[in-house]
């Protein structure tokens, strides 16, 4: 595992030397390549469709290096905490990994939370990533098993993810997902 994490590195120091900080290497690249490649790579997803999708949404996309870091350590390591100031895109970054483990699709049935310091926020940032997903070509086969704009509930081959909101306020002891996202979690200072 050790080695893969190694390897992963390798592959995004090297992505970045051929970037030069522009996606258009990336997005320039045949569509069953891209589909190809993006499955296992989230850096590469996150380029090729996810950052085209919220340039089209949001009108513009920032692009910044230590996106390059903070893809690698999502995709790799289990628990990992980013601590960056505001408009840093964050949680862009976060909507992203969510909407790469949907298109992944690498269990049966996987479920995330939303969890910020309110749910509203939460539910907020859930109808951006609704958004963008709807934007990307590669999920125009999956079914939509919800018309909630608040949820993700998606399914293609038998196979279903899902991310609910939650607030630390209004958090449910018992929940049980696959896993949480925790973003905006602490109050604003009066």
């Amino acid at each position: 595992r050790k080695n893969l994490k190694l390897k992963a590195l390798s592959k995004v120091r090297s992505l970045k030397n051929k970037m030069s900080y522009s996606t258009n290497i990336i997005v320039q690249s045949s569509e069953p390549e891209r589909q190809a490649t993006t499955k296992e790579d989230f850096v590469r997803f996150f380029f090729t469709h996810y950052a085209r999708a919220v340039k089209e949404v949001d009108g513009k996309f920032e692009f910044g290096r230590h996106i390059f870091e903070w893809c690698h350590r999502l995709r790799w390591y289990k628990k990992t905490a980013t601590v960056a100031p505001r408009k840093h895109i964050k949680t862009t970054v976060l909507l992203g990994y969510l909407a790469w483990l949907a298109y992944r699709l690498d269990r049966n049935y996987m479920e995330w939370d939303y969890m910020s310091y309110k749910e509203e926020l939460g539910q907020y940032h859930i109808k951006r990533l609704k958004r963008y997903m709807d934007r990307m070509p590669i999920f125009n086969k999956y079914v939509n098993m919800t018309r909630a704009e608040t949820k993700i509930h998606v399914a293609f081959g038998g196979k279903e993810f899902v991310v609910n909101p939650s607030g630390i306020l209004s958090f449910k002891r018992g929940k049980a997902p696959y896993g949480i996202m925790c973003d905006d979690i602490l109050k604003d200072p009066d």
